[in-house]
Formats: structure tokens, C-alpha cells, sequence
């Protein structure tokens, strides 16, 4: 049964609730490998009990129990420095854009037309449910959605699910607001539909412009985007946590590799992680991976913060690594706004 909530931490005064932080377990699938992953949300202490430490006492249980249960990573969003005492630091890239029908027509002529559809995703909608959820299990990089609970996932956050069309055949969908004025989500059986589907977003939108984000290895639809946007910039995702560095490493490099060519690189890293040392040679030769515990003496030792920020931050740390193991990084990580807590 599908109980999402089951992992909650509760404090009680005499039996009624006055604090808590949700988490929420969900597996990433990387290619054919696996992150053990969680998502803290739903932090919330009564206005009269703040100041009595109830929101660190439940956060630090939640980080012991998630390093008990051998958990990879834990995303979050929240305020920076507020979870940075609970070992979280912002992370993963995220491209957003601004579109307008004045940059479709400029790119592809005024008279640019297109015979896709649009129409909002209804909870009866099976046969489409059904073709949503196997072009979501076919992407290469994808959080657990369980098919009985694949629309009120999509419906998170009080957002719509549009499916697209042609002659009545699936073609993809998009997750956005309710006047389809922010894209969070975008996934099409072909991306070479791109420019198709943006004019059909457009003329079926109440604006002449929106934004769209997309992860930075939805490379083709990046690309697109990028020539025909008015503007585009990079972001951090979320705040994370990382409890199994090795594997992290090892999982996302391999997933990087499988998208664009990787520097060769030959490094051991002591990082001094929030569930202890762990002392990684990472090596990358014509674009084969690997990652492994060693007894070798590091190349350089990082705290877990200086970690996070090196391995997945996009702006420029303020510490001296080589060339060639800078190149390969950061670490691609997305979290799509459906899969947030």
C-alpha cells in the first residue's frame, strides 16, 4: 500500500502533536543502477513551542534513522543556512528558460504553426495514465511513481498534467501551473517534437511567454532551448545531503558518462562525511568509471559541506583542485517538482 507518511517524526506535549519533519523514502534509477534516496519535508513546529529545539531534535533523528537504513542521499528545500547546521548544502542544476511566441516566430518564421493538441490530464484518463507512466519508466533518470499513484503525484504541489496529441496519438506531457505559465516537467516519446510542442503550449496558453525547467542532461531539449529561448540560467535545485559517498559518486559519474565524454581522471579523496571518512579513488579512463574504497594515501581531504558544494554546486569553490577532475564535475542531480517533498 502506497503510505507515504509513514516515516514522519512527531514530538508530543500530552499527547498532542507540536512538531515535526516528514521523510519520505523514494529509490532513484540511474541507467540500471540505483541511489537509496529521501526527501525531508513538512517541518512545521507550533508557534508556541519554537525555541524549544524541537526542529533539530527531529531532524537529527531523521538523519540517524536515514544512516541507519543505509540511505544515499537526502534532498530538501529550505533555506540555506538553516539546514546547513543538519549537514544539507545546495546542490544539483537545474536550466530554466523564458520563451515567448516573439522568439518562436523570429526562430522559425511568423507563420509557424503546428497540429499538436493539448488537453488537461483528467484521473479517469487511463489509457493515457498508462502511456504517461511508461514513458516516465523508459527515462534513463527517474524517481519512483508507483502506477496506482502515478496522477496524484503528477497533481502535487496543486499543479496540472497536460497530455499532448497528435491526431489523437500520445506524444508526451508537461507538468505546469494552472495558466501553464512555469513548465516544472516536460516529457515527449520523441524530443525532436520540441519545437512543435512549444508552439502548441503557446497558442493554448492565456500568456504569450513562460518558463520552463529542465535538468541539464535533457540535453537535446536543453540545446533546442538555448538557441531559441530570450534567456536561460542555472540554478541549485535543492539543499542535499550525501551519507554514501562512494556510491553517489560511482552512480552519477557513470550517469554523466553515459551523455557526454568525461576527462580521464585518477584521483583519491578523503571526505570527511556526515556518517564518517570515507577515503575514494575515483577514476575515469576513456569514459569507463570507477570508484572505490582504498587504503592509498588522498590526493586532498574535504569536510562534508566543502564536499556537497564541490561535487554538485555550479559556482566556483574556494579551494585548489586540478583541471581535469573539475571538468567532469558537478554531479547531475534534478529533482523534478512532482518527486519534491
Amino acid at each position: 500500500k502506497y503510505n507515504p507518511a509513514i516515516h514522519n517524526i512527531v514530538v508530543r506535549e500530552e499527547g498532542e502533536i507540536k512538531g515535526c519533519v516528514g521523510l519520505y523514502y523514494n529509490n532513484l534509477t540511474v541507467n540500471s543502477m540505483q541511489l537509496r534516496c529521501a526527501g525531508i519535508g513538512n517541518v512545521a513546529v507550533t508557534p508556541e513551542c519554537r525555541g524549544k529545539g524541537y526542529m533539530g531534535k527531529c531532524m537529527n533523528l531523521a538523519l540517524d534513522e536515514m544512516i541507519k537504513n543505509k540511505t544515499d542521499l537526502c534532498f530538501l528545500s529550505g533555506q540555506r543556512q538553516r539546514y546547513a547546521y543538519y549537514s544539507f548544502e545546495k546542490g544539483g542544476q537545474a536550466c530554466n528558460f523564458f520563451i515567448s511566441m516573439k522568439n518562436m516566430q523570429h526562430a522559425f518564421g511568423g507563420a509557424a504553426k503546428t497540429d499538436f493538441k493539448i488537453r488537461v490530464l483528467l484521473p479517469d484518463d487511463i489509457k493515457l495514465l498508462d502511456s504517461i507512466y511508461k514513458l516516465y519508466i523508459s527515462r534513463m533518470f527517474r524517481f519512483d511513481r508507483p502506477r496506482n499513484a502515478l496522477y496524484d503525484i503528477l497533481c502535487s504541489w496543486s499543479q496540472k498534467v497536460y497530455v499532448l496529441l497528435r491526431n489523437e496519438e500520445f506524444k508526451g506531457y508537461f507538468i505546469s501551473t494552472d495558466e501553464k505559465s512555469t513548465v516544472s516537467e516536460l516529457a515527449l516519446v520523441s524530443d525532436d517534437d520540441i519545437k512543435d510542442v512549444l508552439l502548441a503550449m503557446l497558442e493554448s496558453s492565456k500568456h504569450s511567454s513562460f518558463n520552463i525547467s529542465l535538468p541539464l542532461f535533457q540535453k537535446k531539449l536543453v540545446l533546442f532551448l538555448s538557441d531559441v529561448a530570450e534567456s536561460f540560467y542555472l540554478s541549485s535545485d535543492e539543499c542535499l545531503s550525501v551519507f554514501n559517498f562512494r556510491h553517489t559518486i560511482e552512480v552519477l559519474l557513470c550517469f554523466k558518462a553515459s551523455y557526454t565524454h568525461l576527462c580521464d581522471i585518477d584521483y583519491t579523496v578523503l571526505i570527511h562525511g556526515k556518517a564518517g571518512d570515507e577515503n575514494i579513488h575515483i577514476s575515469i579512463k576513456n569514459n569507463d568509471v570507477k570508484v572505490f574504497y582504498t587504503q592509498s594515501k588522498p590526493h586532498f581531504e574535504l569536510a562534508h559541506l566543502t564536499a556537497l558544494r564541490l561535487l554538485f554546486g555550479i559556482s566556483p569553490l574556494k579551494i585548489d583542485i586540478p583541471a581535469d577532475l573539475s571538468s567532469v564535475l558537478p554531479l547531475p542531480f534534478y529533482v523534478a517538482g512532482a518527486d519534491n517533498v
